[in-house]
């Protein structure tokens, strides 16, 4: 099952409320698990279990938006590859729909997937061959932070992300010219301005080589040493990297692409 689809899932959900034990006679568990490796989910989900943390488990990344909206875990223990499919795709639609704590558990240790998956809404990154008792510990404290949060008021509309009368980073569509919050003109050439539009529109979305190929350069790859994307890429933070005190609003994403994370950026079409 791709992505895609899998992603679509997830934006058809919304945020609801927890569910009431008094209402439903369902208690939630403290952690779901989202696992395929069952001799892994057996071992942890039976420690969790003798040291006070009820668990649930599922396997299938396309049954967890859904899942997590009918029984509201405390915390969701999540598998960073799971059936070949790598879930940092879908921490912003899962962050959409569920208020608790996000953990991702996975075997590998890139720090730039660590960055990433902070960046799109996890809570905590632990590599899985950590002992169990520190698992066990950063879950609960996980809980802790996620239940000293002030509950999401669903009635009330979604806030913009910046404030209406703060300085914002500006794309100019007509005149493709991109401007800092103070008014400075970033110089950026066309392709590196179609980049920015094409990307800034899918902030936490990421998006392949193959398809930024398609969209910017129009074109397919050449083969493993075409590396016209990824120096693109590289061109447009050299560009921004004056702005941003070191902020990186491209990230990488190991065997996908690209990601962006961020500029707070303000689309102007007139």
């Amino acid at each position: 099952m791709g992505v895609t689809h899998i992603a679509s899932n997830c934006t058809t959900l919304r945020m609801n409320p927890l569910p009431s034990d008094s209402h439903t006679g369902i208690v939630p568990p403290d952690v779901l698990l989202v696992e395929d490796e069952d001799g892994y989910a057996d071992e942890l989900g039976e420690y969790l279990q003798n040291h006070g943390l009820t668990s649930t488990r599922i396997s299938r990344l396309d049954r967890l938006c859904d899942t997590v909206q009918q029984i509201a875990p405390r915390v969701v223990a999540l598998d960073q590859f799971v059936h070949g499919v790598d879930a940092l795709v879908l921490l912003p639609q899962l962050r959409a729909v569920f208020a608790g704590g996000i953990v991702l558990l996975t075997g590998n240790s890139d720090q730039t997937d660590r960055v990433v998956g902070l960046e799109l809404g996890a809570d905590d990154f632990i590599v899985k061959t950590q002992p169990p008792r520190e698992i066990l510990a950063r879950l609960r404290a996980v809980i802790r932070r996620s239940a000293a949060m002030p509950a999401p008021d669903i009635a009330a509309p979604a806030q913009p992300a910046e404030s209406e009368d703060g300085p914002r980073w500006r794309i100019d569509l007509e005149r493709r010219a991109l401007f800092a919050p103070d008014g400075t003109p970033v110089h950026l050439t066309s392709t590196e301005f179609e980049l920015l539009a094409f990307l800034s529109p899918r902030i936490g979305r990421p998006a392949s080589r193959a398809e930024l190929y398609d969209a910017i350069l129009r074109r397919a790859p050449t083969g493993p040493e075409d590396r016209a994307i990824d120096n693109l890429v590289s061109r447009v933070r050299a560009a921004l990297a004056p702005f941003l005190h070191a902020h990186n609003p491209i990230r990488s994403m190991r065997g996908i692409g690209y990601v962006f994370v961020g500029l707070d950026v303000a689309t102007d079409q007139s």
